[in-house]
């Protein structure tokens, strides 16, 4: 966050302002990956009026980020919606990674609403999803025991928060996501 934030006080912001809304956007991905939600949410909405301009997929990737951070906060419900939405969004777009990585997140909120069988049904779809990617091998291993693991009603909120911990450490590098065509 320090690097983020040496580097946004040295952009020039109406001259820049793609450049700092990212650095605003990196700065409230930091803070939610190191579970300062309610932080995130102030910076959020302190800044809401410069992210409104940046086209439909950054635009969605807020709305994940807003998402994100009423989870952490256990707004179920606005985050339930806030999922719903970016995973439909992210459909249209065809952007599947990140509409099968949000489905997760989704199905942890109904894990925490105590939405078993909803969460169940949704899993095999989003393991079905980073198959047909070819996401390499230990994220699928991952996909595999949760899918596994539901299929047997054996699935709980710590193995999908552990699956989901680890996919989005994973999920960082876009070039290791996947197999490469030939492989």
């Amino acid at each position: 966050m320090r690097i983020n934030d040496t580097g946004m006080a040295l952009i020039e912001e109406q001259r820049e302002p793609g450049l700092f809304s990212m650095a605003i956007i990196n700065r409230l991905l930091f803070r939610v990956a190191c579970g300062q939600f309610t932080e995130a949410r102030k910076e959020l909405f302190k800044h809401l009026g410069k992210l409104q301009d940046l086209g439909r997929v950054n635009q969605l990737k807020i709305r994940w980020l807003q998402a994100q951070i009423d989870a952490g906060l256990q707004k179920w419900q606005s985050a339930e919606q806030g999922f719903l939405h970016v995973v439909q969004g992210f459909e249209q777009e065809g952007l599947v990674f990140d509409a099968a990585f949000a489905s997760l997140e989704l199905a942890l909120v109904w894990m925490h609403q105590g939405r078993y069988e909803e969460t169940q049904r949704l899993i095999p779809q989003v393991y079905e999803a980073f198959v047909t990617l070819r996401i390499k091998k230990e994220a699928l291993g991952a996909m595999m025991v949760l899918k596994e693991a539901f299929e047997k009603q054996m699935g709980t909120i710590r193995l999908l928060e552990d699956v989901v911990e680890f996919l989005r450490r994973w999920y960082i590098n876009p070039d290791e996501r996947f197999v490469p065509r030939g492989e």
